[in-house]
């Protein structure tokens, strides 16, 4: 939080600062789907007055408009300067989410017709993917973002194909090259690739990005298991075995399992019920030894490609290469904890 936010902004999801007969402030609201609560104003200790409201698209979330008095007489003169320091304007609205001054009327009215508001809200975690897809199947009739209203893919264009593919491979290398360390590479690979694909087609490109790496596991029938490595998104199964669910399937196989439908495949492992589409590469050594998996989910049906798979089979080959596997050596215990 900078030092010019006040803690009112850290306190609420989504605060607006606006002032009466604003036409921008109006249409910020509208945005939002914004409606007054039958409370009364609040009097603050500054002097200002704040109304909480809620929106039939974010119901759960309290959103908080300020109200400035800004006339003749100069009332709210200094929180009226400290938002100018904030945003670099001085107009109203003002337009904060978690913390973070957003933009104005104007941005807010885009972000809300692309999908980007959502998108913020999203990663801000003020909002989950099992929230985005229970609106849109409860609320059909109400006009939401258009990067969030399919439930179902039917392009064909690749979900990744849409941002370029020697530009993230350009990231990967320069974030890999002067570092060997397992861990650290495929953290900052499940970052970018996450990133990457969130930046081009927002929320419904991918829920999970991230890796199962092969353990040597004692007093276990299989003798070794996929144990949870680095990732981007919701907590996750910590073990899957070989003969489980997609992972597994890749691993056994050695094969990409592209997958349109999870519910389809037989002994998926619902880690995140937003899934409905995933695609695993197996990371293969040299010498052809499974050394673990790397796997997207999807929130939509069919949502990666042929093309998908090729480039995240390049990305998995650049992990394999570049980072000492040694770490994995050591034996796990058997988990008596399930997935």
């Amino acid at each position: 939080m900078s030092s010019l936010t006040s803690p009112l902004e850290s306190l609420h999801p989504l605060v607006l600062y606006t002032k009466q007969n604003c036409s921008a402030c109006t249409r910020a609201k509208q945005t939002l789907m914004w409606s007054t609560t039958t409370d009364p104003p609040t009097n603050l200790p500054n002097g200002l007055t704040q109304i909480t409201g809620t929106s039939p698209l974010f119901p759960n979330i309290s959103i908080l408009v300020i109200d400035l008095k800004i006339d003749e007489r100069g009332r709210d003169k200094v929180e009226f300067e400290r938002l100018a320091l904030v945003s670099g304007r001085r107009t109203v609205p003002v337009v904060f989410l978690g913390g973070e001054w957003i933009g104005g009327g104007d941005d807010i009215k885009r972000m809300g017709s692309d999908g980007t508001l959502l998108t913020k809200l999203l990663l801000s975690s003020i909002i989950d993917n099992d929230f985005v897809n229970d609106y849109i199947k409860q609320n059909k009739s109400v006009r939401i973002p258009p990067l969030l209203t399919p439930t179902i893919s039917t392009s064909k264009t690749p979900i990744i194909s849409q941002i370029i593919y020697n530009e993230v491979i350009k990231e990967i290398k320069g974030l890999i090259e002067s570092e060997s360390d397992l861990i650290a590479n495929a953290s900052n690979i499940s970052s970018a690739i996450y990133n990457a694909i969130i930046s081009s087609r927002g929320v419904q490109g991918c829920n999970w990005v991230g890796f199962y790496f092969t353990r040597r596991v004692e007093n276990d029938g299989e003798g070794r298991v996929l144990v949870l490595g680095p990732f981007m998104g919701k907590p996750a199964c910590r073990r899957i075995r070989f003969s489980e669910g997609v992972c597994g399937a890749a691993a056994r196989t050695k094969e990409v399992q592209l997958v349109k439908d999870v519910h389809d495949f037989p002994g998926h492992i619902a880690c995140d019920s937003a899934s409905n589409s995933e695609v695993v590469i197996p990371l293969l050594s040299k010498e052809n030894e499974v050394l673990g998996v790397f796997d997207l989910d999807c929130p939509v049906l069919n949502g990666y490609s042929e093309e998908d798979a090729e480039f995240l089979e390049t990305v998995g080959r650049m992990l394999v290469e570049g980072s000492d596997w040694g770490i994995l050596d050591r034996e796990v215990e058997a988990s008596e904890g399930g997935h």
